[in-house]
């Protein structure tokens, strides 16, 4: 599966919940509302228990998150009082992601908490795959690591992005995003853990 490129916040967790860093980061790319996330790593049952009950609320057995998480799937969950007004200010939710990626998870362990990111791209344009891809935002970055690119460069299928779910009402799911785990994400929700599918519309129904 694909990863994402995706640009971080600078500092420490709590310069990453400061109004002037999350602040840029919209700046920066003129996300949608939904769409700027947290990304934590699930270690012990004291730091997975801080990422869920601190900064958002979670309404799903833990084996879901097993079965889903590390990988290319975003979580849309409603958001804890502790996270900064400006992150994602018109809605009460915010997407949690955990990637599959050595480096990104060690990146995560650490820090204390959660991470404040975005895609490495212009909202509504194509996700990248390369670092020279989203060229025009180097100026405004302080940091670029490059891995090499993250996929096959030719493969549409690989600019897909992560898969964003909305599990924000207990017993439902809707699919904000289709992405590149889409088949394997509803197959989990619907079979294994039973959840009932209701269609797309404006996040935070």
């Amino acid at each position: 599966m694909p990863l994402e490129l995706r640009l971080f916040s600078d500092g420490d967790n709590e310069s990453a919940f400061r109004d002037p860093v999350v602040t840029e980061l919209s700046k920066i790319v003129c996300q949608r509302r939904w769409n700027r996330k947290l990304i934590g790593e699930r270690g012990d049952r004291r730091r997975r228990g801080g990422l869920r009950f601190r900064y958002c609320q979670v309404n799903v057995p833990d084996e879901l998150l097993r079965d889903l998480l590390p990988g290319p799937v975003t979580l849309v969950l409603k958001r804890s009082e502790e996270l900064n007004k400006d992150l994602n200010p018109f809605t009460s939710l915010v997407g949690v992601r955990i990637p599959n990626h050595p480096f990104i998870r060690e990146l995560a362990r650490a820090c204390p908490g959660p991470l404040a990111l975005t895609s490495a791209n212009i909202s509504c344009q194509a996700s990248t795959l390369t670092v020279s891809e989203f060229q025009e935002l180097w100026p405004q970055l302080s940091l670029i690591i490059d891995g090499g690119p993250i996929g096959d460069i030719q493969s549409p299928e690989c600019r897909l992005g992560s898969t964003v779910v909305d599990l924000s009402v207990s017993g439902k799911f809707t699919i904000i995003r289709p992405g590149c785990a889409l088949a394997s994400t509803v197959e989990i929700l619907r079979q294994k853990y039973g959840l009932i599918p209701e269609p797309a519309g404006e996040p935070g129904h």
